[in-house]
C-alpha cells in the first residue's frame, strides 16, 4: 500500500522549518546565526546524553529511569578531573596533590587529536570484511591506527609544549577537557557493568519493575553523590582557550558550542555505523525481536545486551561531563533535571531511533535558544509544548524505527 503523498510521515521536516521561521521572524540576522549555532551545540549535548537511553530502550526494551543518575556521575567525574588538572585541587580527593604542567597537558591534547585522526584514517583505509573474523580484523585495524595516532600526537604535543608557549596553552586546554571526557566515559562504562548486574538484569522483560527499580537506584545514587562530593554544587571552569567566541564578520559563535556540535555529530555517525553496518548491530536488533532464536544460533545475546547497556552508560557519562562544562558546575540534582528533557527527546524522536533522537535534540536545542531570546517566559515549558504538538501529528515519533 503506497503512502499518500502528503501524509504526516512525509512532512517530518515541517517542525524544523517552523522553528527556524519563528527564530528569523523575531531575532536580528546576526543574532539568529549565533543562537542557531548555540542551539545546535546544545542539541548535540542533549543527543549524547539521550542516545544511551534510546539504545537501552529501543534495542533492549529496557526503560532505565536511572539514566539521569548516570549522567550526574559523569558530570562529577568530569568536574573532578578538569578542576584537578587545571588547578591542582581535586574535588572529593583532598589527599591528591597532583598538578601536571603545561607540557603534559599539551601532550594529552595532542594525543586526543591524534586519536581522532587515527580513527578517521582507519575508517577510510581499513577495508570492511564480511563475517565475524573480518569484522574483528577491521576493528583491530581501526583501533591500531587510533592508538598509533594517540602515541604520535602525545610525543609531538610534548615537544610542541616545550617549544611554543602559545600553541602549548591551547593544546593544554584541549588536553584538560579531553581528559575529563575520557575519564567520564571510561568510569561510567565500568559502572554500567555494575548497574546492569544489580538493577537491570533482574528485571529484564518486566517494564513495571524496571521503572520501580531504576527510580530507586537513581535516589540511591543521588545520595551517594552527596556523600562523596557534598550537597553543594561542584564548579567546573571552562579552560581559557574555549572561553568566548569566534568573530566571523558581524557574527559571534561560541567556541564550546561549536566544539560540542561537531563532537555530537561524530558520535551520531559512529553509532549509525555500529548499529546498521556491523554484524554486532544486526545481532543486537535481532535479539530484541527474538532473543531465543539468536541464542539458538549460538550467539550470547545477553552479552550483546550488556555491551549495549555499558555503551549507553558510557555515553551518559560523556554527555554529563559535556553538559557540566557548559553549565560551569554540576550538582546531585543535575540528573533528575536532565532526565525530563531526555525522555521528551526520546519519545518525540521515536522510541529506539538514533536518527530521531538526533533530530528531536536539535529541535529542542533550537527552540530553547529562540524562545529564551524572544519570549523568556515560555522557554521553561517550550520543549513540553513541542512534544505535545509533535505527538498529535506523529504519534510514533518523528523518525520511528521501521
Amino acid at each position: 500500500m503506497k503512502t499518500p503523498r502528503w501524509s504526516a510521515d512525509s512532512l517530518t521536516w515541517v517542525p524544523l522549518v517552523l522553528i527556524a521561521l519563528f527564530g528569523i521572524s523575531g531575532i536580528p540576522w546576526s543574532t539568529w546565526i549565533t543562537l542557531t549555532v548555540a542551539g545546535l551545540g546544545m542539541g548535540m549535548m542533549v543527543f549524547v546524553m539521550a542516545t544511551g537511553l534510546t539504545l537501552s530502550f529501543g534495542l533492549m526494551d529496557v526503560l532505565n529511569l536511572g539514566h539521569g543518575a548516570l549522567i550526574a556521575i559523569g558530570g562529577f567525574i568530569g568536574a573532578t578531573v578538569v578542576t584537578g588538572l587545571e588547578l591542582g585541587v581535586w574535588p572529593a580527593l583532598p589527599w591528591l596533590h597532583w598538578h601536571p604542567g603545561t607540557t603534559w597537558q599539551a601532550g594529552a591534547g595532542a594525543a586526543a587529536i591524534g586519536a581522532a585522526l587515527g580513527a578517521l584514517a582507519g575508517a577510510a583505509l581499513c577495508r570492511a570484511r564480511r563475517g565475524a573474523r573480518g569484522a574483528a580484523r577491521t576493528a583491530w585495524c581501526i583501533a591500531g591506527l587510533a592508538l598509533a595516532g594517540t602515541l604520535a600526537g602525545a610525543l609531538l604535543g610534548r615537544q610542541l609544549g616545550a617549544a611554543h608557549a602559545a600553541s602549548a596553552a591551547r593544546l593544554a586546554d584541549l588536553g584538560v577537557v579531553a581528559s575529563g571526557f575520557v575519564a567520564a566515559f571510561v568510569v561510567l562504562a565500568l559502572l554500567g557493568v555494575v548497574f546492569e548486574y544489580l538493577f537491570i538484569r533482574p528485571v529484564y522483560r518486566d517494564p513495571l519493575r524496571q521503572i520501580l527499580v531504576t527510580v530507586g537506584a537513581s535516589y540511591l545514587i543521588a545520595e551517594l553523590l552527596k556523600a562523596i562530593w557534598g550537597s553543594g554544587d561542584v564548579s567546573m571552569g571552562m579552560p581559557a582557550s574555549l572561553v568566548g567566541g569566534l568573530q566571523l564578520g558581524g557574527v559571534v559563535i561560541e567556541k564550546y558550542r561549536l566544539l560540542a556540535a561537531g563532537f555530537g555529530l561524530l558520535v551520531y555517525l559512529a553509532l549509525q555505523a555500529l548499529v546498521h553496518r556491523t554484524r554486532v548491530g544486526l545481532l543486537i536488533r535481532a535479539g530484541v525481536e527474538n532473543v531465543e532464536m539468536v541464542q539458538a544460533l549460538g550467539y550470547r545475546a545477553r552479552l550483546l545486551f550488556l555491551a549495549v547497556f555499558v555503551g549507553g552508560a558510557a555515553l551518559a557519562g560523556l554527555g554529563g561531563a559535556m553538559w557540566g562544562l557548559y553549565q560551569g558546575q554540576v550538582g546531585a540534582g543535575m540528573g533528575a533535571q536532565m532526565l525530563v528533557l531526555i525522555i521528551i527527546v526520546v519519545i518525540m524522536g521515536g522510541l529506539g531511533s538514533i536518527s530521531g533522537c538526533l533530530y528531536a535534540s536539535v529541535l529542542v536545542g533550537l527552540l530553547s535558544n529562540y524562545t529564551t531570546y524572544i519570549v523568556p517566559q515560555v522557554s521553561l515549558f517550550s520543549s513540553i509544548g513541542l512534544m505535545v504538538a509533535v505527538l498529535l501529528l506523529w504519534p510514533r515519533g518523528l523518525v520511528p524505527v521501521r
